[in-house]
């Protein structure tokens, strides 16, 4: 007996032939099923074919199809309102080309309003198997697509047993992924995203055009995941206030500056030697920045520079089955 864990792994199973090695990509194919997690049915696409997932809201009901789709017909993400008769239907749609892609991500989706809006992403109840049965409900609002960067330098989220990094496309571009000595290059579609795991190093990300970044502490055996986005260097601003809330095991920020200011950040007014550094590397992002991560307690924090050199901050925490994380005021003027 042999067991695996991983996407499509058993395919070989008892005997069985497999997947071919030509073929597009594997998607579920399930029409109108309440809950996209619902689908116990696969399809293997062919060469020229995506997965594609859409959700249809009618008469308060929300309905999701999923199956292969000709890659010439794929619009990557649309979203429409439909009114026929006395009914108003509203569909978003989305076209992927990785194995199993379309069971409920809707990343990448483009949302557009002719009135400025707020938007919220996240998860229900997120699980990671074998680490716990709760949910963690993993929320975050969007920045808008005028405050996309194309320069990231991503710090691991510390005493997780791995950082989950989501980079989002707005239109076709390359993108340039150095994680440690490891160093990749990837092309992206417009719309499209990429998934990578991150154990315990900085991930310096350099695209041609701007994209999202969105990052997961993917938990531990005590606490569970959540979700930040990740602000880009051309984001960075020179002065942060934030609060710490209270009530969790062990709170962190995390700063990414310029290593030549490393030593001008100032923390409720007293230099950062006074606070624990629980984690410290850097990375060249163009230029060389350095992350160092503190252990904080809660309440109200300052941060600035003496130099007024702009850097990034990320706060996150954990508690017994809970976690948290949010990026500072990075797209504020």
């Amino acid at each position: 007996m042999e067991c695996c864990s991983s996407h499509l792994c058993n395919n070989q199973g008892c005997g069985q032939p497999g997947y071919p090695l030509s073929r597009g990509p594997a998607c579920f194919d399930c029409p109108q099923v309440s809950d996209p997690m619902l689908c116990d049915k696969l399809k293997v696409c062919e060469l020229n074919q995506a997965c594609y997932l859409q959700r249809e809201l009618e008469f308060g009901d929300v309905y999701y199809t999923s199956r292969c789709i000709d890659n010439h017909a794929c619009v990557s993400s649309v979203s429409s309102v439909d009114i026929i008769g006395k009914r108003i239907i509203e569909k978003c749609s989305k076209c992927c080309q990785e194995d199993l892609c379309n069971s409920q991500y809707l990343s990448g989706t483009l949302i557009s309003s002719t009135k400025p809006l707020a938007v919220f992403s996240g998860n229900r109840c997120q699980r990671w198997v074998g680490l716990s049965n709760d949910c963690s409900h993993m929320v975050t609002q969007l920045p808008p697509i005028s405050k996309l960067d194309s320069l990231y330098v991503v710090p691991p989220f510390y005493n997780n047993r791995k950082t989950l990094i989501q980079v989002i496309s707005l239109n076709q571009t390359f993108v340039n992924c150095s994680i440690g000595q490891n160093v990749s290059r990837w092309h992206l579609n417009a719309q499209q995203y990429k998934n990578l795991e991150v154990t315990n190093e900085i991930t310096a990300l350099i695209s041609k055009l701007p994209v999202l970044v969105t990052g997961f502490g993917m938990g531990n055996g005590g606490f569970n995941s959540y979700l930040t986005v990740i602000p880009g260097v051309n984001q960075f601003v020179d002065y942060y206030k934030i609060t710490v809330p209270a009530g969790y095991m062990e709170n962190f920020i995390s700063v990414i500056i310029p290593e030549e200011s490393a030593n001008n950040i100032r923390i409720n007014g007293s230099t950062s030697y006074q606070y624990k550094i629980v984690y410290q590397n850097n990375a060249v992002v163009g230029k060389t920045f350095n992350v160092r991560t503190f252990e904080v307690k809660s309440g109200a924090w300052v941060l600035n520079t003496t130099d007024r050199s702009k850097f990034g901050l990320i706060v996150f925490g954990h508690r017994t089955q809970d976690g948290y994380g949010f990026a500072g005021n990075f797209v504020l003027p």
